[in-house]
Protein backbone atom coordinates (compact mmCIF):
# COMPACT_ATOMS: atom_id res chain seq x y z
CA UNK A 1 0.00 0.00 0.00
CA UNK A 2 1.27 3.48 -0.78
CA UNK A 3 1.00 5.84 2.20
CA UNK A 4 -0.70 9.03 1.02
CA UNK A 5 1.16 11.39 3.37
CA UNK A 6 4.70 10.58 2.23
CA UNK A 7 4.40 8.25 -0.83
CA UNK A 8 6.26 5.42 0.88
CA UNK A 9 5.32 1.77 0.68
CA UNK A 10 3.70 -0.07 3.56
CA UNK A 11 3.50 -3.86 3.59
CA UNK A 12 -0.03 -4.83 4.55
CA UNK A 13 -1.45 -8.36 4.83
CA UNK A 14 -4.48 -8.98 2.62
CA UNK A 15 -6.97 -11.79 2.14
CA UNK A 16 -7.42 -12.93 -1.43
CA UNK A 17 -10.92 -14.08 -2.29
CA UNK A 18 -10.35 -15.20 -5.87
CA UNK A 19 -7.69 -15.51 -8.55
CA UNK A 20 -8.59 -15.54 -12.24
CA UNK A 21 -6.98 -14.99 -15.64
CA UNK A 22 -8.05 -11.35 -15.51
CA UNK A 23 -7.20 -10.44 -11.96
CA UNK A 24 -7.29 -11.04 -8.26
CA UNK A 25 -10.03 -10.06 -5.84
CA UNK A 26 -8.88 -8.85 -2.43
CA UNK A 27 -11.58 -9.29 0.22
CA UNK A 28 -9.78 -7.90 3.30
CA UNK A 29 -6.86 -5.67 4.16
CA UNK A 30 -7.56 -2.73 1.85
CA UNK A 31 -9.85 0.25 2.18
CA UNK A 32 -11.63 2.11 -0.59
CA UNK A 33 -9.19 4.65 -2.04
CA UNK A 34 -6.00 2.80 -1.02
CA UNK A 35 -3.28 3.02 -3.65
CA UNK A 36 -1.47 -0.22 -4.33
CA UNK A 37 1.44 -1.53 -6.37
CA UNK A 38 0.25 -3.80 -9.18
CA UNK A 39 3.43 -4.46 -11.12
CA UNK A 40 7.03 -4.85 -10.03
CA UNK A 41 6.08 -5.89 -6.50
CA UNK A 42 9.20 -8.05 -6.28
CA UNK A 43 11.50 -5.08 -6.90
CA UNK A 44 10.20 -2.72 -4.21
CA UNK A 45 10.39 -2.81 -0.41
CA UNK A 46 8.52 -1.44 2.60
CA UNK A 47 9.53 2.14 3.37
CA UNK A 48 10.63 2.86 -0.19
CA UNK A 49 9.47 6.20 -1.62
CA UNK A 50 7.60 5.79 -4.91
CA UNK A 51 6.00 7.99 -7.54
CA UNK A 52 2.40 7.08 -8.31
CA UNK A 53 1.21 6.81 -11.90
CA UNK A 54 -2.10 5.93 -13.51
CA UNK A 55 -2.16 2.44 -15.08
CA UNK A 56 -2.50 2.02 -18.84
CA UNK A 57 -5.68 -0.02 -18.35
CA UNK A 58 -7.85 0.84 -15.37
CA UNK A 59 -10.50 -1.83 -15.97
CA UNK A 60 -13.25 0.80 -15.93
CA UNK A 61 -13.30 1.81 -19.60
CA UNK A 62 -15.81 0.26 -21.94
CA UNK A 63 -14.48 -2.96 -23.42
CA UNK A 64 -12.05 -3.64 -20.57
CA UNK A 65 -12.51 -6.27 -17.90
CA UNK A 66 -13.46 -4.95 -14.46
CA UNK A 67 -10.43 -6.61 -12.91
CA UNK A 68 -6.86 -6.27 -14.12
CA UNK A 69 -4.15 -8.67 -13.03
CA UNK A 70 -1.33 -6.19 -13.48
CA UNK A 71 -0.77 -2.64 -14.58
CA UNK A 72 2.57 -0.93 -14.99
CA UNK A 73 2.06 1.39 -12.04
CA UNK A 74 -0.14 1.91 -8.99
CA UNK A 75 -3.86 2.57 -8.80
CA UNK A 76 -6.67 3.10 -6.32
CA UNK A 77 -8.77 -0.01 -5.94
CA UNK A 78 -9.95 -2.62 -3.55
CA UNK A 79 -10.95 -4.99 -6.34
CA UNK A 80 -7.55 -5.84 -7.83
CA UNK A 81 -4.21 -6.20 -6.12
CA UNK A 82 -1.00 -8.09 -6.43
CA UNK A 83 -0.79 -10.40 -3.45
CA UNK A 84 2.66 -10.81 -1.99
Amino acid sequence: MIRPNDSTLELRPVTVGRYSERGTTVTRGLRDGDNIVLAGVHTVYAGQRVKQAKPLFDGESEGNATEQSAAPQARSSTDAAAAQ
